[in-house]
C-alpha cells in the first residue's frame, strides 16, 4: 500500500512537471495566466551558418532545444516561490562569510589607496600649496575665479578680506569722503551691511597686491572706489551661488555596508546599506556590475571610442550627442564603496577622449542619495528623478544648436500602491526590497508612433493609454511583472505632423531610452529609433545608409555605460563599418 501512495505521488509530480509547464505555457501566450518575469533569458546554444551541411536542421534542433528550456525553466508551476525561497536562504546562510569577505577586502584596497596618496603627497608639499597661489593667476579674467574659489578658498578669503572691511571705514573718513567722491560712499556703506559683497572686490586686489597686499594697502584702496560701482552688480548676483556650494556638504558622512549576493558569468549582485549617522535615514539598494575587470573591459572601450569617433567624422554635418547612463562603478562612489569593482577610471578616460565636436553630459551620482533617489532600488534602470534629469541635460545640448527648443515642465504621476521589483531583485530571487512606481508625463502636440515589434518585450499601448489603465488599477499585479519595460512602448519610428524644423533625429538607444523617446522626438519632424539589446532580435543595420536615407539632422547615443562605454554585451553600434 504504501509503494502504490509513493509511486502515485511521484507519477503525479511527474505529470505536473511535463503537463503543467507546457499548459501554463500555453495559457500565457492566449493572455488567460499572466506571464511572469523571472530573469531568465534563455538562448540557443549554438548556431550554423548557413550555407553550411545541414546548417536548418541544426539550427532547427537547437531552436527547439532553446524552447524546451524556456518552457521547463520559466513556465514551471510555482518556479517564482521556490527560486525565491531558495535564494533567500542562501544568501542568509553566506552573509556572515561574504560580508566579511567583502569588508575585509575592501579595507585592504582602501588603506593601500590611501597610503599611495600620503606616499604622493608627502614629498609634494608644497605642490598642495599650489592651489593657493593659482587663484590669484587666474582671477583676472573675472571668469574662472567664480567657479575656482568657492571651491578652494571658501573659508580662507573671508578672514583675509576681514582686515580690509574693517581698515577702510577707517581711512575713508580721513582722506575720500570730504574730498572726491561723495557717491562712492554708497557703496563704501553697502559692504559693512553685507560682507558677500566685500568679498568679490578680494578677488580683484589680487591683480596689484601679491607683492605689496599689507604694506600697500592704502594706496590701491584710492583706485577700487571707482571700479566698485561697476562690478558690484555683478558681484553681488554671483555671491548667492557660491554660499551653498560649501553648505551643500554635509556634516555627517555616511557608513556603508557591502553585501555579496549573487555573480555569474556577466554580473555580480550586491546589497548596500548606507546611512547618515544612527537617526539618518537608511538607504537600502542593489547594484549589478559587469564580471569583467578593467584590464578585460580596456580592449573594447578603445575599440568603442574608435568606432564612436570615426562614425562621428564621417558625418561632420550631423550634430552628435552621446550620453551613457551612468551606473554605480563608474562613480567615485564606488570608489569610496566598493573599490574592487569600480570602473570609474575607464569611464572618465572614455569621456576625455571623445572627439571635441561631439556633446556629451551624463546623470551624475555624487552622493548615495543621488543614486538611492535616481535610480530604482532593486532595478538597474534609472527612475523617473534619473531620466528627467536626463531629458533637462539632452534638451540642453540640444539648444546649443537650435535656438527654438524650450524645456518642458514635466508632471510626476506617482502609483503608490504599484509595488515594483526589478530586474536586480529578480536576478538575486529577493522581494525583501521593492519601489514605488512612478512615470513622467509631457505636455506633447499629437503625433503618431510606430512599435518595434521585433522586440519582445516593452509596452504595446500609448502613453495615454497605459496611464488611464494604471489610474483605473487595471494593471499587473505579479511580482514579478516588469512596470518599467512594460509601461513604455519601444518605438521604431515617431512623426510630429506639425512640426516644420526640417531637422530630423536618430536615436540609438536600448531600455533607457524608451521614457524619453516621445518627448525628444518633439523638437524634430521624424525620429527614427534604433533599440539596442543582443535579444531584440534585430539585424546588424548600416547606420551611415541609415543616415542618408531619412536625411538625418542630429543623432542621440542614449545607452547604459555597459554598452556605449565598454560595448559588453557586443551589440552597441553593430553593423557600423
Amino acid at each position: 500500500m504504501r509503494n502504490k501512495i509513493f509511486i502515485g505521488v511521484f507519477c503525479g509530480f511527474l505529470l505536473l512537471i511535463l503537463i503543467g509547464a507546457p499548459l501554463r505555457k500555453i495559457l500565457t501566450d492566449a493572455g488567460v495566466v499572466p506571464k511572469e518575469n523571472v530573469g531568465n533569458v534563455i538562448e540557443v546554444e549554438k548556431v550554423y551558418e548557413e550555407g553550411t551541411f545541414g546548417a536548418s536542421l541544426f539550427n532547427g534542433i537547437e531552436g527547439l532545444k532553446r524552447d524546451l528550456k524556456d518552457i521547463y525553466t520559466n513556465y514551471f508551476p510555482y518556479y517564482v516561490g521556490i527560486k525565491t525561497a531558495a535564494g533567500n536562504f542562501t544568501v542568509w546562510l553566506n552573509a556572515p562569510v561574504t560580508s566579511f569577505l567583502t569588508k575585509t577586502g575592501n579595507q585592504i584596497l582602501l588603506d593601500r589607496r590611501k597610503s599611495s596618496e600620503s606616499s604622493a603627497n608627502s614629498p609634494g608639499q608644497p605642490a598642495t600649496e599650489e592651489p593657493a597661489t593659482q587663484p590669484p593667476q587666474t582671477e583676472p579674467p573675472t571668469e574662472e575665479p567664480a567657479t575656482q574659489p568657492p571651491q578652494t578658498e571658501p573659508l580662507t578669503q573671508e578672514p583675509a578680506t576681514e582686515p580690509p572691511q574693517t581698515e577702510p571705514p577707517t581711512q575713508e573718513p580721513a582722506t575720500e569722503p570730504p574730498q572726491t567722491e561723495p557717491p562712492t560712499q554708497e557703496p563704501a556703506t553697502q559692504p559693512p551691511q553685507t560682507e558677500p559683497p566685500t568679498e568679490e572686490p578680494a578677488t580683484q586686489p589680487p591683480q596689484t597686491e601679491p607683492p605689496t597686499q599689507e604694506p600697500a594697502t592704502e594706496p590701491p584702496q584710492t583706485e577700487p572706489p571707482t571700479q566698485e560701482p561697476a562690478t558690484e552688480p555683478p558681484q553681488t548676483t554671483e555671491e548667492p551661488q557660491t554660499e551653498p556650494v560649501t553648505e551643500e556638504i554635509p556634516a555627517v558622512e555616511p557608513t556603508y555596508e557591502v553585501i555579496y549576493l549573487s555573480g555569474d558569468r556577466s554580473h555580480r549582485y550586491y546589497e548596500i546599506k548606507a546611512q547618515r549617522g544612527q537617526n539618518g535615514q537608511l538607504m537600502d539598494f542593489l547594484v549589478r556590475i559587469p564580471a569583467w575587470d578593467n584590464s578585460a573591459l580596456r580592449p573594447d572601450m578603445e575599440a568603442q571610442l574608435e568606432k564612436i569617433n570615426r562614425f562621428a567624422a564621417s558625418k561632420p554635418e550631423v550634430n552628435w550627442y552621446v550620453f551613457p547612463v551612468t551606473c554605480f562603478e563608474d562613480t567615485a562612489l564606488c570608489d569610496e564603496i566598493l573599490p574592487s569593482e569600480s570602473k570609474r577610471e575607464l569611464f572618465v578616460e572614455f569621456r576625455n577622449r571623445l572627439n571635441p565636436g561631439i556633446q556629451y553630459d551624463c546623470v551624475e551620482i555624487k552622493t548615495i542619495e543621488d543614486k538611492y533617489n535616481k535610480y530604482f532600488r532593486t532595478d538597474h534602470h534609472w527612475n523617473v528623478y534619473g531620466y528627467t534629469e536626463a531629458y533637462r541635460k539632452i534638451t540642453a545640448m540640444m539648444q546649443k544648436n537650435y535656438g527654438d527648443i524650450k524645456l518642458y515642465e514635466p508632471e510626476i504621476r506617482t502609483f503608490d500602491e504599484v509595488e515594483f521589483y526589478g530586474s536586480n531583485a529578480l536576478a538575486v530571487s529577493s522581494y525583501n526590497l521593492s519601489d514605488t512606481f512612478a512615470v513622467a508625463v509631457y505636455p506633447l502636440a499629437d503625433h503618431t508612433v510606430v512599435r518595434e515589434k521585433h522586440v519582445p518585450y516593452g509596452g504595446t499601448e500609448t502613453l495615454k493609454e497605459s496611464l488611464a489603465r494604471y489610474e483605473s488599477g487595471n494593471y499587473e499585479k505579479s511580482k514579478s511583472y516588469s512596470h518599467y519595460i512594460q509601461f513604455q512602448m519601444i518605438c521604431r519610428k515617431i512623426e510630429y505632423p506639425e512640426n516644420k524644423t526640417g531637422r530630423n533625429l536618430l536615436i540609438i538607444g536600448d531600455s533607457y531610452s524608451p521614457p524619453l523617446q516621445e518627448v525628444l522626438a518633439s523638437y524634430f519632424d521624424t525620429t527614427y529609433v534604433r533599440y539596442v539589446d543582443s535579444n531584440s532580435g534585430l539585424d546588424p543595420i548600416a547606420y551611415e545608409y541609415l543616415i542618408e536615407k531619412y536625411n538625418i539632422t542630429d543623432v542621440l547615443l542614449l545607452e547604459m555605460s555597459d554598452r556605449v562605454v565598454y560595448d559588453y554585451y557586443g551589440d552597441s553600434l553593430k553593423g557600423l563599418t
